[in-house]
């Protein structure tokens, strides 16, 4: 079972809640993150994601360049603890329709952030698929009437994406 904890980033990029929205944005960029926490008196408060920032600045009347972040964050931050499944993380930002998630020792502290774009990362493939189906399927057939024989398994998988002939 893969869990949060193998994927989730554990380098924490936050601002402070009076931090301008074009500012977070640039910092969104230097550190190649799709978000940013937002904390007031050290305490983490919301989160502020790519999508935030062109749905409720870029595409707004407030596009100025002194807008907080705090005025466009996202409260409270919606949360799982690092040692879930990674199944019920995705099926977390489903029901709640977000992108990004805090996740939370049991105490309830941030420690790290998982976004959708991290559940895209592979961790190793045998986590997803049992090592004799891959072997028994990547091994090169010795006639060409054999590829059809060999491709069953490992297109089993994707079944929607088999062809039929």
């Amino acid at each position: 079972m893969v869990t949060v904890s193998q994927l989730m980033k554990r380098d924490l990029v936050t601002v402070d809640s009076g931090t301008s929205v074009i500012e977070a944005a640039k910092l969104m960029k230097a550190c190649n993150v799709g978000s940013v926490l937002v904390s007031h008196d050290h305490q983490i408060i919301g989160i502020v994601t790519e999508s935030d920032v062109v749905r409720k600045f870029v595409g707004s009347d407030k596009a100025s360049y002194f807008i907080p972040v705090e005025d466009i964050m996202s409260c409270p931050i919606i949360g799982i603890e690092e040692r879930r499944p990674l199944t019920e993380a995705a099926d977390l930002m489903n029901r709640h329709q977000t992108h990004h998630l805090g996740v939370i020792t049991n105490g309830g502290t941030v420690v790290g952030t998982l976004s959708v774009r991290d559940l895209l990362r592979p961790v190793a493939i045998d986590e997803f698929w049992p090592p004799t189906l891959l072997t028994s399927s990547l091994h090169a057939p010795s006639h060409p009437h054999q590829m059809r024989e060999r491709r069953g398994p490992l297109l089993a998988c994707f079944s929607d994406l088999a062809d039929p002939t």
